[in-house]
């Protein structure tokens, strides 16, 4: 199954409430990961609580810059504003760069900016974009540069009825449109922006609607692309039956990853994935329902696959 995103501003948010949105409740309703709002010229008034909030609930997060070019008229300007705001916590996906206004940005504003918060987060970033913002663009359709960074597609499907849940099977088991360069060379895209229709208070937004993307993947490929097993492995210095160790390998021998859920059943939905070689501490001295009750090194609390192909004690 290919994992859900959303993306989220300010704009999720009502000033009129004391409260942000509420991403335990998208975490607890499928989301797998967040792009969150840092900048456009200004930073977003709540950027550094969504971020916090997204960590809280367990959702991989990433920051995204939405390009203004009237207010700096540079591409490298706007990347360092950008990592300015995000450096101390940049998440753990790829920073973004949000394209999608035409007030006088060019090829070289845009490679400009990628190239710069490539060299500051040493992350490959993200290019959001649709085909009606960027195939306009003079000698868009011969930037073959533009395919070293993964593509996050805008194309809404008009035919999904707001309020959407889920990721829809047309979705599921499709591919959107994209932009000539994309298009001629058979490149694959990395994040589909499906729908801009939501329910945004079903996921815990303040807003009618919210902005809903797939990952072109499935959940092992999403913690590769974060590039991340889980968190910074704990390493006991004797061997005891206080830990486990994950050892889960793919099919094909490679080192894989293990799925991590908020209750000890394998019907609550997955929330994010442990790499091989992170070793857990063990909160029960046996598994419950065929999961390990776990502790991570960051002090969260979840439960793991028991199965003797996943794990050992150490």
């Amino acid at each position: 199954m290919k994992p859900l995103l959303i993306d989220i501003s300010k704009w999720q948010d009502n000033d009129g409430t004391p409260q942000k949105m509420n991403l335990k409740l998208a975490a607890e309703r499928g989301v797998a990961g967040v792009y969150i709002k840092a900048s456009q010229y200004v930073i977003d008034p709540d950027f550094k609580d969504n971020m916090a909030n997204a960590e809280e609930a367990g959702l991989l997060r990433g920051a995204y810059h939405f390009a203004n070019y009237d207010r700096t008229k540079s591409g490298a300007k706007d990347a360092e504003f950008f990592w300015s705001i995000i450096k101390d916590d940049p998440g753990e996906l790829p920073p973004a760069l949000d394209f999608e206004t035409r007030d006088g940005i060019g090829l070289s504003w845009i490679k400009q900016f990628l190239e710069t918060i490539k060299s500051l987060s040493g992350k490959t970033p993200v290019l959001y974009t649709g085909i009606n913002v960027w195939d306009i663009l003079k000698d868009s359709t011969n930037a073959v540069w533009v395919l070293e960074y993964p593509l996050w597609i805008s194309n809404p499907n008009n035919n999904l009825t707001a309020p959407v849940r889920g990721i829809p099977e047309v979705i599921q088991n499709g591919n959107p449109n994209k932009p000539n360069i994309w298009t001629r060379k058979n490149h694959p895209w990395t994040i589909w922006q499906f729908s801009y229709v939501g329910d945004g208070p079903y996921y815990g937004a303040e807003s009618k609607g919210l902005d809903m993307n797939v990952f072109n993947g499935d959940m092992s490929d999403l913690m590769a692309f974060a590039g991340i097993g889980e968190v910074d492995p704990v390493d006991p210095q004797e061997p005891s039956d206080q830990y486990i160790r994950v050892i889960a390998r793919k099919k094909d021998g490679q080192p894989g990853w293990l799925m991590f859920r908020d209750e000890a059943s394998f019907e609550y939905p997955e929330v994010l994935a442990v790499g091989y070689g992170v070793t857990l501490k063990l909160l029960d001295p046996e598994p419950i329902n065929g999961l390990w009750h776990i502790e991570t090194a960051r002090g969260r609390i979840g439960f793991v696959s028991a199965g003797k192909a996943y794990t050992i004690r150490v």
